[in-house]
């Protein structure tokens, strides 16, 4: 049977509490560093921080919810979640700030480090979630001896690791117990469901920009139509104008034809007239002799 778990209060927390990576890998509690030379790079990670928020922000506000399969999963989830945070929380609270030398005995430096992550439990990313806090508490129970290991030679100056860095997702995954195959801490999730509502936006969008493409190639296809239909009416009306210039021109030859016609019709009339009062007049002169 699945449960509809949501994590409002949880996922507020990550938002105030954390930065979130641009993948599904963890949630980084570490404040922004900014080098002299490298504002530009410290501006682009707060806006990357920024964007994450407001997006695990509008998840909690949506009241997003995680499918959780059984109890022992949701337990596996905060187990996996809190060891995550308890690495982040002792990355910042040794490296950079706790140094051994020579000078410290073995039994000095164990005390330092041991009350540390005898305490890491209490910090606000932890206590504020109770079943963090339970999965916390197993977990320093469980890897308190290997956290020990890890943290000694990279909190003593001569080592070669000292204050070097370890994959927070990684450690967890394969070097403990705490996140075992197929369980996926809290950021995974919210990371998963945030490449999601990405994929949707993105999705919507493109959805959106071939609507527009089409509303734009119908209006083309129309325009286009609408020029081919002006363009023949414009052949038509230059044909009409032409027959119209050209039966035009063939009544005016026809007129002067007939004017022609006419005017010899007439001229034939006058000489036969002439002709005919020519001849009288020889007649009488005739009677006369």
């Amino acid at each position: 049977m699945k449960l509809n778990v949501i994590f409002i209060g949880i996922l507020i927390e990550m938002v105030i509490n954390f930065n979130l990576p641009n993948s599904n890998s963890v949630l980084a509690y570490s404040p922004t560093v900014v080098n002299i030379g490298g504002e530009e790079k410290a501006m682009t990670v707060t806006a990357q921080k920024l964007r994450l928020q407001m997006e695990a922000q509008k998840l909690a506000d949506e009241k997003t919810e995680f499918v959780i399969n059984s109890k022992e999963e949701l337990e596996g989830i905060m187990k996996c979640t809190a060891c995550k945070r308890v690495i982040l929380q002792l990355h910042s609270q040794i490296l950079g700030r706790i140094a051994f030398t020579d000078k410290d005995s073995s039994k000095k430096r164990k005390k330092v480090l041991k009350k540390i992550i005898k305490k890491v439990c209490t910090h606000e990313t932890i206590a504020s979630t109770p079943e963090i806090i339970t999965g916390c508490n197993e977990f320093i129970e469980t890897h308190d001896q290997l956290l020990l290991e890890v943290y000694l030679p990279r909190a003593t100056e001569d080592d070669d690791v000292f204050e070097e860095r370890f994959p927070v997702t990684q450690f967890c995954r394969y070097e403990t117990t705490a996140c075992p195959k197929g369980i996926k801490s809290l950021d995974e999730l919210l990371g998963k469901k945030i490449d999601e509502q990405r994929a949707s936006e993105a999705a919507a969008r493109r959805g959106k920009g071939k609507g527009n493409k089409s509303k734009k190639n119908v209006k083309k296809k129309k325009e286009k139509k609408t020029t081919k239909k002006k363009d023949k009416t414009i052949e038509d009306m230059a044909a009409e104008l032409h027959q119209s210039f050209e039966k035009g021109t063939n009544a005016i030859n026809e007129n002067d034809n007939i004017k022609q016609k006419k005017k010899k019709k007439r001229k034939r009339r006058k000489r036969k007239k002439r002709k005919k009062n020519g001849n009288a007049n020889i007649n009488i002169g005739n009677d006369e002799l």
